[in-house]
């Protein structure tokens, strides 16, 4: 039942119906036991209803529904992914940073939620005025692990020669 909420619940975000999603997303949540299988569940709920709250504008909110969920935000990827848009949100990437470094940690190296997860720090640290470090982390990622294909490949071929032009110009 759970599972099924949150597929409803994340079709709900991208069709921009956050107030339902959020609902949606803590309804699930609420049906789920202690066992691993519900943490997850639980952790992706949480993590949803936060995305809805961010979305919606309630940024503090969202945050502060995080860090009352301790367990689920030391566990879950997706926890420390929608705390981590939350602080940049807020205008507070330095903040973010930790998050995202324990979210790809947690992802399977060379995924392409790994690889997803690898853009967003990349852009992170080129948000904090790190466009040096922001272009190691992809170039390094690119040797130990092939880009997928497809757009999010095109993603990191754009982004890499972006962070290639602020560097030039910023080192001459």
């Amino acid at each position: 039942y759970a599972e099924a909420v949150l597929c409803v619940s994340k079709q709900l975000i991208r069709v921009e119906a956050f107030a339902d999603a959020r609902r949606f997303a803590a309804a699930a949540a609420r049906q789920q036991n202690s066992d691993d299988t519900s943490r997850a569940v639980r952790g992706r709920a949480l993590a949803l209803e936060a995305d809805a709250l961010r979305r919606l504008g309630n940024l503090d909110e969202a945050l502060a529904l995080i860090r009352s969920h301790n367990e689920q935000r030391a566990e879950s990827l997706e926890v420390q992914l929608a705390e981590a848009r939350c602080l940049i949100d807020l205008g507070e990437p330095s903040r973010a940073l930790e998050a995202i470094r324990r979210a790809r940690s947690a992802a399977e190296p060379g995924t392409p939620r790994w690889w997803r997860i690898t853009l967003l720090l990349s852009r992170t640290l080129k948000e904090t005025g790190k466009p040096g470090a922001a272009e190691e982390i992809l170039r390094v990622a690119a040797v130990l692990y092939p880009a997928p294909d497809g757009e999010l490949k095109r993603e990191i071929r754009s982004l890499r020669n972006t962070l290639r032009s602020a560097n030039d110009h910023e080192n001459g």
